[in-house]
């Protein structure tokens, strides 16, 4: 959407319809409702980009994704069902932060990402968050929720209301 007044900035920069595109390369978005394929965990990771092996499995242990990875019969190569129907909703969650971290966000919005699960699986996420890669002084989590027990890894809280 483009602001009915004023302007966007980020880093000093105005935002514009000429560097829009590269804004959105810097950013991953997780929605409370994941778009799943009918395919490969590892094609719902890499989303038709360039495949970089070392790049595919960092996201993988960085979304704490390992411990499917090694349930599946055919590893990352297993198709997990149209709407990812052969994974919990934690899995699909930890799936959608693999894809921003595969696409080297340094933005992460994270729209209610627990909103659906229950509370062990929304621990679970909490964990994926709070992995030090999340951590790193050059990146910026946004995380939009009604659950304080999601709020209690952030630096900062904002309330709006």
């Amino acid at each position: 959407y483009k602001p009915s007044d004023g302007d966007i900035y980020i880093d000093e920069t105005p935002l514009s319809s000429q560097n829009r595109g590269e804004w959105h390369k810097r950013v991953g978005y997780v929605s409370q409702d994941i778009f799943i394929m009918d395919s490969t965990l590892a094609e719902n990771i890499i989303l038709a980009q360039e495949t970089d092996n070392d790049r595919l499995n960092l996201a993988i242990e960085r979304a704490s994704l390992n411990g499917l990875v090694d349930s599946l019969p055919l590893g990352i190569n297993t198709k997990i069902g149209d709407g990812g129907c052969r994974l919990s909703g934690g899995e699909r969650q930890r799936v959608a932060i693999a894809r921003a971290f595969y696409k080297k966000a340094d933005v992460f919005l994270l729209d209610e990402p627990t909103s659906a699960l229950d509370n062990r699986t929304e621990e679970e996420i909490a964990g994926a968050l709070e992995h030090p890669a999340f951590k790193d002084k050059n990146m910026t989590v946004v995380i939009v929720s009604h659950k304080d027990s999601l709020l209690n890894i952030c630096d900062r809280i904002i309330e709006l209301s």
